[in-house]
């Protein structure tokens, strides 16, 4: 849930917050680990990414179990539409986060679930002065990525272009770590949805990755002539 809204939700429901997102965490992993033992079904989705029956099943696990223990909040998943996008509370699923790797047997996925709570373009260039500003970037994938950064492992991240479901539970983990979590680029996707562009990591470095967006990578390519 996002920080400065907590503080308006009562300890005792924070708590119930809590617990459930546990006992969701322990659902899907008797629903994922015997599947990696018989076996699932793989899919191309139309943006050719894939999807497994595993990837549904999880989903409809936790939407089935929201919707017992909270009937009023909304849910924002990447399998299945919306549910009350009215409601001030949303769960923002990702039931398999790296979906390429866990058909591949890449032990970097991981499943994933938030809870916000709210009171209610040419890139190219940047790119060239990111890498020149940053030249030893690595390339990661998916929830490795994230993990590396939350972790300390790496110092910063920029994810371009991605899912809320793919976002929202890293902004949780990076501010519980001290680190600092910045959304850079909001616009709406070709299929009606929001692409989100961030940054996030150690907050000295997010500040510098910071000024390159705000000036759009141009400042970068003056000092380095």
């Amino acid at each position: 849930m996002e920080a400065e809204s907590t503080a308006r939700i009562p300890r005792a429901d924070v708590e119930r917050y809590h617990a459930a997102a546990v006992e969701m965490a322990d659902e899907a992993r008797r629903i994922v680990e015997p599947a990696i033992e018989r076996g699932f079904e793989v899919e191309t989705k139309p943006d050719a990414s894939l999807v497994t029956d595993i990837d549904h099943a999880v989903e409809r696990r936790f939407r089935e179990l929201i919707g017992r223990w909270f009937p009023d909040h909304g849910v924002i998943g990447e399998e299945y539409p919306p549910t009350h996008p009215e409601s001030a509370f949303q769960w923002i699923l990702d039931p398999i986060d790296g979906t390429e790797e866990f058909v591949h047997g890449v032990p970097t996925f991981v499943l994933s679930a938030r809870l916000n709570f709210t009171r209610h373009v040419d890139e190219g260039h940047l790119f060239e002065a990111l890498t020149r500003a940053y030249p030893n970037h690595r390339i990661y994938r998916a929830a490795y990525a994230h993990t590396v950064v939350v972790t300390g492992a790496a110092d910063a991240m920029v994810d371009m272009h991605n899912r809320v479901w793919d976002l929202a539970p890293s902004q949780v983990l990076i501010e519980e770590a001290r680190g600092r979590y910045a959304v850079v680029r909001d616009f709406p996707g070709p299929d009606g949805g929001r692409l989100l562009s961030a940054v996030f990591g150690k907050p000295a470095i997010v500040d510098r990755l910071l000024a390159l967006f705000r000036d759009g990578g141009h400042g970068s390519r003056e000092r380095a002539r």
